[in-house]
């Protein structure tokens, strides 16, 4: 099960639920038939559950806090019990149970209305279970009950009003239907990690995708003309991806709509914000995340305390290969500005550890599980070859469908397709926080051939670094340097063409730490730093301008303090009138060229840096408080980028600085008597 809380956009996560035990464990699979009564008016919830296990001592089992246990009958007799005092959410039996075959009955009944208390906290950082004139929400949360973490399998029978349309993982099958309620049953044959049910008045559209999987939309009223669209590249991702890695793993994919700030993906179903649903991009950049994590984390599940691997082989998958496939300057943009991010989100300390790595709960987080991820594979691709790569994927996903997997399950079977020791590539990747630092300690070129030494931190990460020899007719040879040392010494051949210059990974398909120079101004470096210092120009000071500007701060998630002292380092959020602007970036960082902005923009921004190691500063110019208050919304959305214009809270144009200095880079252009650069040791 996987989920975000978003103010606009879907950045999935990985979640696993607690550890707490039930039953003694076997290995048969606990069956649940789940029987529920909605009534979203009163945010009431009525239901039974029949458990069959295998298992021995005391029964017990989590259920959501503000869930009463009515009743619980095992094996046809009343099983005393109750909560224990500091576990709200364990229910746990007073006698011990036989080994052996068992059935419990629970009834449990409450209302759900969403709090987020110390006691009703739930594994989705406070989105708990909820049930209320927005929707139906039952994803997580223990909101029916669970024996500890165990997979199993299930039956689910929804009864609700009859204007709302439920939405369910598993084989779908429509029950009795009166003037006012519905029955709509769902069934999991296979291992499971949790039951799900989300619900609204929704309008549901279908069609059928490759061998006839069913693909649906329940959206809300407005939303219906995105229907078609989203039918359409659902069938088409899924297609694309079966073929890829196998069989696609549930009976169906639906797109939900959901009335709450979310973004969350199920086995089967992507539950995302009905606000985030009619931007043009999520089609073609959430949606495919969403469908690819069917196959690893709702497929393939990621096994506890062993480290989420699923968001950067997703990111990975559908993210990257579906951007390299429109082409291959698109792909290298991608990878560069993940390597900004790592180096503008980590610039202050060494990043986590990408084993550590559970679920995004900030920038660092998702530039370490998401992008930091997304290369170790884009790396291993490149080191085995795209064949040996796909079998090894296909091969994990047959071997663990339904089942949970670690990092380990994975270098396994990286091995048994490439047939190679892949240890200490994973280990250097997945256990030592932070990214390789590289140089050029020294090149030569003595007319038959070329002598490059690089340099890294000790210990050394196993790299195989693209190198580019370029000649003076413009060619480039393209060769491999295997640095496993501090400092290593490599020689290639010239045999007809002088080499002009070198360059060491100049498409940037090896993680590693970016210079400075490597990273321009950009916005996430506002971002990123401690609470920025708010100027506004001195026309500007009524009331609302003052207001409006802390609205921007706010959004950027600064927080609240306006002291010229406070520390140095901290970024600049300036505000200047239209007129000023110009001027203005030219005394902070005139050496970039003015952008040509939109003449219709109500708002222009740029981010610039006064000199090299000075904090970056945010300049923004506004036609009125009102055009400065919309950019609250959607400028947090832009952090790569180092100019923009907005109409409103619409973007109207945007831009990102070149990048001004390559470090990995040497010219080999030089006199005669000078023909060894060196960069110190």
């Amino acid at each position: 099960m996987r989920g975000s809380l978003l103010p606009l956009l879907l950045v999935p996560l990985l979640i696993v639920t607690g550890m707490e035990s039930g039953a003694a464990e076997s290995d048969v699979l606990p069956d649940h038939h789940i029987r529920v009564t909605l009534d979203p008016g009163a945010s009431r919830l009525q239901g039974v559950d029949r458990i069959r296990w295998q298992g021995e001592g005391p029964f017990s089992f989590r259920l959501h806090p503000d869930l009463a246990v009515r009743s619980v009958q095992v094996d046809g007799r009343e099983y005393p019990g109750g909560r224990k005092p500091g576990s709200p959410r364990l229910w746990t039996g007073d006698r011990s149970l036989k080994a052996g075959d068992h059935t419990a009955d629970v009834r449990f009944a409450g209302t759900l209305t969403g709090r987020d208390t110390a006691t009703s906290r739930s594994v989705l950082r406070g989105f708990g279970p909820r049930l209320g004139g927005k929707g139906v929400f039952l994803g997580g949360g223990s909101w029916y009950p669970r024996l500890g973490n165990r997979l199993h399998t299930y039956e689910l029978a929804v009864n609700a009003p009859r204007a709302i349309r439920v939405a369910a993982p598993g084989n779908r099958e429509t029950g009795h239907v009166t003037e006012s309620r519905r029955v709509t049953r769902f069934r999991v044959e296979h291992p499971a990690e949790a039951a799900v049910v989300l619900g609204g008045p929704y309008t549901v559209q279908r069609r059928s995708a490759s061998r006839e999987i069913p693909v649906a939309t329940f959206f809300h009223q407005g939303l219906e003309g995105l229907a078609d669209a989203y039918l359409a590249d659902s069938a088409r991702y899924m297609e694309l991806f079966e073929k890829r890695y196998g069989r696609y793993p549930h009976a169906g994919f639906a797109v939900v709509s959901s009335p709450w700030p979310t973004g969350f993906g199920y086995p089967g179903i992507a539950y995302l914000s009905r606000r985030i649903l009619p931007l043009p991009f999520i089609r073609q950049q959430s949606l495919p995340h969403e469908v690819l994590h069917n196959w690893w984390g709702n497929g393939v599940y990621v096994a506890p305390g062993s480290g989420n691997w699923a968001e950067g082989l997703t990111t990975f998958g559908a993210d990257y290969r579906l951007r390299a496939r429109s082409s291959p300057e698109a792909a290298r943009r991608m990878r560069l500005r993940w390597l900004q991010d790592f180096a503008t989100y980590n610039r202050d300390g060494p990043a986590p550890a990408l084993r550590d790595f559970g679920a995004r709960v900030n920038e660092v987080s998702r530039t370490v599980g998401y992008n930091k991820a997304a290369f170790l594979w884009i790396m291993l691709r490149d080191r085995l070859g795209g064949e040996s790569f796909n079998a090894a994927l296909r091969r994990f996903y047959r071997e663990h469908r339904y089942r949970r997997a670690s990092w380990g399950d994975l270098q396994q079977a990286f091995e048994g397709a490439s047939g190679r020791e892949l240890g200490r590539f994973f280990q250097a990747w997945l256990d030592r926080p932070g990214a390789p630092s590289l140089r050029i300690a020294a090149v030569r070129s003595d007319g038959d051939q070329v002598r490059l030494t690089l340099a890294q931190e000790v210990p050394p990460y196993p790299l195989h670094l693209p190198v580019h020899l370029q000649h003076a007719d413009g060619s480039v040879r393209k060769v491999t340097a295997l640095l496993n040392e501090r400092r290593q010494t490599f020689r290639w051949p010239v045999p007809e063409k002088r080499v002009t210059g070198v360059a060491v990974d100049p498409d940037y398909r090896v993680f590693r730490s970016l210079a400075p120079a490597e990273v321009p101004p950009r916005l996430s470096a506002v971002l990123a730093k401690a609470p920025a210092r708010l100027r506004l120009d001195p026309g500007l000071s009524g009331k609302d301008w003052r207001s409006a500007a802390r609205q921007v701060r706010r959004a950027l998630g600064r927080g609240e303090q306006e002291s010229a002292a406070d520390g140095k380092g901290r970024p600049t959020i300036r505000i200047v009138p239209p007129d000023k602007l110009a001027g203005a970036w030219g005394d902070l960082d005139g050496h970039r060229s003015f952008p040509d902005f939109p003449r219709e923009s109500t708002a222009r921004v740029l981010v610039g840096r006064s000199g090299p190691g000075e904090p970056p500063s945010l300049l923004v110019a506004a036609r009125s408080p009102e055009a400065l208050a919309a950019l609250s919304r959607p400028l947090p959305h832009y952090g790569s980028y180092g100019w923009l214009a907005f109409r409103g809270a619409e973007n109207a144009a945007k831009g990102r600085w070149p990048v001004p200095g390559h470090p990995l880079r040497r010219s080999l252009e030089r006199p005669p008597d000078r023909k060894e650069t060196h960069d110190g040791d």
